[in-house]
């Protein structure tokens, strides 16, 4: 019996769909995507260089377009705001948060508490049995 509804539910998931596929992701560019042309490049880099205070460089009409829009990205990186400035009075992570550790110490992290909480469970068993037993 088990062998037919084993069959019969690979033969349905190897049935073709009778739909197309859907798009989940867009294919379009995000609301910040980076300008694609020199010109705009260009603007861009001089908007986020006037957020920062900042003047282009002597010579910069020499760059390639390459070089703008990595200068571009750089110094749109570096006004980016900072976590006082989003949120303030965010204390920040604290010291042995998950999120503060590396990925090694993620997983001992995830494994001590499941071992504590096995340890917990095993010393509240421990105590209703010695309890129970006085």
């Amino acid at each position: 019996m088990a062998f037919a509804v084993g069959a019969a539910t690979a033969l349905a998931v190897a049935t073709p769909w009778e739909h197309q596929p859907q798009e989940t992701v867009s294919s379009k560019a995000g609301a910040q995507s980076i300008p694609q042309t020199r010109e705009d490049l260009i603007t861009a880099w001089t908007a986020e260089l006037d957020k920062a205070g900042k003047a282009k460089p002597d010579g910069w009409e020499l760059l390639t377009t390459g070089e703008i829009r990595g200068r571009y990205i750089h110094q749109q990186t570096v006004n980016t705001p900072e976590a006082d400035d989003i949120d303030p009075g965010f204390a920040g992570p604290q010291s042995g948060d998950v999120w503060t550790t590396g990925p090694a110490q993620m997983l001992a992290t995830a494994a001590g508490a499941a071992l504590t909480g096995s340890a917990v469970v095993w010393a509240a068993r421990r105590r209703k049995s010695d309890t129970a037993a006085e």
